[in-house]
């Protein structure tokens, strides 16, 4: 399980998502002690801001920190924690959570297989007539993402509890 911790006025992230298993190093105090004992997380991601792009060929899925202040967070491993593999033009196995991004305007497809520990994804787009988000099922997620704009579209990416970025209750 991923959890963030909060170190001073830094958030680290701590263990790894998706099945995998990272330690941390570690740290002696200044003093020359032995290793601080881990803390409970003081802080947890729970929803993702993000940005959906759109270029000649496909959609890009971009982790945006442009509203985080005051923190450190790592914009590639929170996307490694919402995305599995790379994006493409074909759709994965049929048991896999997935966003379908369908460019009405530039014709094209784009497929984000989404890691089991996305909850849900929330359109934050201003203007709602140039975009549909359309869920076809829970479990596993599938997301339909119909846009007929160039435009990037921002969206927000929520967690399950338990999962990547929330400690265990």
């Amino acid at each position: 399980m991923t959890r963030l911790v909060l170190i001073g006025a830094v958030v680290a992230v701590v263990g790894g998502g998706c099945g995998k298993k990272e330690e941390i190093p570690a740290r002696t105090d200044p003093a020359g002690g032995n290793p601080p004992a881990l803390q409970p997380p003081r802080a947890v991601v729970k929803r993702v801001p993000c940005k959906l792009k759109f270029g000649p060929i496909a959609a890009a899925l971009e982790v945006d920190l442009s509203e985080v202040r005051n923190l450190a967070l790592d914009a590639q491993q929170l996307y490694d924690e919402i995305v599995r593999g790379s994006p493409g033009p074909t759709p994965p196995a049929p048991d896999c959570p997935v966003v379908m991004v369908v460019n009405k305007k530039g014709n094209t497809f784009t497929y984000f297989q989404l890691t089991p520990s996305v909850k849900e994804i929330r359109l934050r787009t201003q203007d709602s007539r140039e975009v549909e988000l359309v869920v076809k099922n829970q479990e596993p997620l599938k997301i339909e993402l119909w846009v007929n704009t160039d435009k990037p579209i921002d969206i927000d990416v929520e967690f399950k509890d338990g999962q990547p970025g929330q400690p265990k209750s």
